[in-house]
């Protein structure tokens, strides 16, 4: 595992539904779960429950080392079958906002320049032809095999029919990959037109096919879930889950950005820890080593804050509430000790 892959996550929902995949099929044993650590078994079991995930993240690694298991089966259809599914319940951020939109064309646009809400290292890019539209796939990482590329173009099939509603095939079909010893089930998702040792792994449609409109779609849940996910990706750049860009950022930097953007909400250790996706012990741990504590910071916060509010005249109720107290007497006894 590479230093910049143990830095990356990628959205927990993707690397759990990967992982139900592979026991629902054989894959995997229920031990094998217990090898993926405790963020894993502690998110898997929440997700068995029901529970809502879809902005928790987990180390990238995990999603390679299951495909790397998956590719060790020696099916080739196995990335396909996997991707021909839609689970509703492996519906992430990024999948609930593309459900809103209102064309197959601003579902793409909103997959392909929002997948590192999913997976940074997975790449999509749009080409425009006479009468056609071409999508292509890489990965920015060797640590994915060839079913890996298959699961993400059976997937894009699936998606879109569900999304529809209509049963959608390709003109054509390019892979990167050696023709496997049997294509029925390629041809199957994909259509006839398939060719193999090509220079990318690409999809063409006829360009009318982008303009079939989404079922259900709700501009007003369509506004909700894109606030949501610009909310998860400037905390992701904010904490360096899908770039090592800000992986060296300290600790108590990190804190200081989540509580000067809204001290109320993260003056909260337990808001703070789930915005920074560790646990209270670690972040303890971590501000220790860079000689401060959660409590110095909020302390530091509160005071900068009220710095700038002295001449806007809000009441010691409103001022309390800006400050996240718990009520107006603690405001007062924060002002007598440390405002004199």
């Amino acid at each position: 595992m590479s230093e910049q892959q143990s830095n990356t996550t990628v959205s927990a929902v993707s690397v759990i539904d990967l992982a139900n995949e592979l026991l629902e099929r054989g894959c995997i044993n229920p031990g094998y779960l217990n090898s993926l650590g405790d963020d894993f078994q502690n998110l898997y079991l929440a997700w068995k429950a029901d529970q809502t995930i879809q902005e928790a993240r987990l180390p990238e690694y995990l999603l390679t080392r299951l495909w790397g298991v998956a590719s060790e089966q020696g099916r080739s259809d196995l990335g396909l079958d996997i991707g021909a599914k839609v689970n509703d319940q492996a519906r992430g951020v990024l999948a609930n906002w593309m459900f809103q939109c209102n064309t197959l064309s601003e579902v793409f646009s909103v997959f392909s320049q929002n997948i590192h809400l999913l997976n940074a290292s997975e790449a999509w890019t749009k080409t425009e032809l006479p009468d056609l539209i071409k999508l292509s796939v890489h990965f920015n990482s060797q640590h994915y095999p060839t079913i890996a590329i298959d699961r993400s173009m059976s997937a894009i099939m699936s998606w879109s029919s569900a999304l529809t509603g209509q049963s959608i095939k390709p003109s054509f079909v390019t892979f990167t990959r050696p023709e496997p010893d049997k294509t029925d089930r390629y041809e199957e998702i994909f259509g006839p037109d398939i060719t193999f040792g090509q220079d990318e792994n690409a999809l063409v449609f006829p360009r009318s096919l982008f303009e079939l409109p989404v079922q259900h779609s709700n501009p007003y849940l369509k506004k909700l879930l894109k606030h949501q996910a610009e909310a998860l990706s400037q905390s992701l750049s904010l904490t360096g889950s899908f770039t090592d860009k800000y992986s060296e950022k300290k600790y108590s930097e990190k804190v200081r950005t989540f509580l000067k953007q809204d001290l109320q909400s993260f003056c909260q250790i337990d808001a703070m820890c789930a915005v920074l996706h560790v646990s209270r012990s670690t972040l303890y741990r971590k501000l220790k080593m860079e000689e401060t504590s959660f409590s110095d910071l909020v302390k530091e916060a509160r005071l900068a804050k009220i710095q700038d509010m002295i001449n806007q005249h809000k009441t010691p109720e409103v001022l309390s509430e800006l400050l996240g107290f718990s009520d107006v007497g603690s405001y007062y006894r924060f002002k007598r000790i440390y405002c004199k």
